[in-house]
């Protein structure tokens, strides 16, 4: 990977999102020495939004949600992709 990614989408077994793991929580929590605690410890509820939904809609939803990332899922809840924007300062 040329570029690393700083947030990762969680998804159950029946392809549903319940989250979004930020890299650098991940991080701070090894460093810690917590090592052994589960990966839901770390998570952030993910925010979700529909496939159907228009872009500018759902680029509005993120910035007014302060959000930089939100799970798509489809019309039956599955997950099918992520949606990301990073605001400059």
């Amino acid at each position: 990977m040329e570029r690393a990614h700083t947030r990762y989408p969680e998804i159950d077994d029946e392809n549903a999102s319940v989250g979004v793991v930020h890299l650098a929580n991940l991080l701070k929590r090894i460093e810690a020495g917590h090592r052994d605690q589960p990966v839901p410890s770390v998570m952030r509820p993910a925010a979700v939004l529909p496939t159907l939904m228009r872009l500018p809609d759902a680029l509005d939803q993120l910035v007014q949600k302060t959000n930089q990332m939100a799970c798509v899922i489809d019309e039956y809840g599955g997950f099918t992709g992520v949606l990301t924007i990073v605001i400059s300062p």
